[in-house]
């Protein structure tokens, strides 16, 4: 069972990173300033293309690793630190933007 768990973990980091990459290049988008007319239409349309899917898509994402999180800590032993040292830390930084 702990090779389970550790496999899960192990692709849990990369999963709840790509979830803060999604977050992160949303918050660098939307804080551009657009230079034209143009550029603030782009901007408003992947705004709303943000609004209307990404943070659907993403609020399924974070359900998936709140139950990833809900398994390990039903069927591994973890530390502050987790099997890598990160875990924790982006299990914060996940549900914070939850």
């Amino acid at each position: 069972m702990e090779l389970v768990a550790y496999n899960c973990c192990i692709m849990s980091i990369f999963y709840y990173c790509r979830i803060c990459d999604i977050f992160d290049e949303m918050l660098d988008r939307a804080s551009e300033l657009p230079e034209t007319t143009a550029e603030l239409v782009e901007l408003q349309n992947y705004l709303n293309e943000c609004r209307e899917v990404t943070m659907y898509n993403l609020k399924e994402k974070i359900q998936t690793a709140a139950e990833n999180v809900l398994f390990l800590m039903q069927h591994a032993l973890l530390s502050r630190k987790g099997y890598f040292g990160v875990e924790t830390v982006i299990n914060e930084v996940i549900f914070v933007y939850y």
